[in-house]
């Protein structure tokens, strides 16, 4: 149960653009992994699919999952992610 709180915590954190930090967890950078669960696999994914669209100044856009750095999450955001599936810590 206190992992699904953490998962949903992070999540949320992520959706908003909050930066965060897991008390007690190293957190290597593992380019894809959005939820930090050091494995990019359907739930970044998903994070991405679900925010396509938003741009620099919706208040659903999230420099995270903008993983281009263009100012809006799109198919290439979702490609970099499908480019490192299945990559972990």
């Amino acid at each position: 149960m206190n992992r699904l709180i953490s998962l949903l915590l992070v999540s949320v954190a992520l959706i908003a653009g909050v930066a965060f930090e897991l008390p007690g967890v190293a957190r290597a950078e593992l380019i894809g992994d959005l939820d930090g669960n050091c494995v990019v696999n359907f739930n970044d994914a998903l994070m991405v699919a679900r925010n396509i669209g938003y741009s620099e100044g919706s208040l659903r856009y999230s420099e995270t999952l903008d993983l281009n750095h263009n100012g809006r999450i799109d198919f290439f955001d979702l490609q970099i992610v499908a480019s490192h599936w299945g990559e972990h810590c």
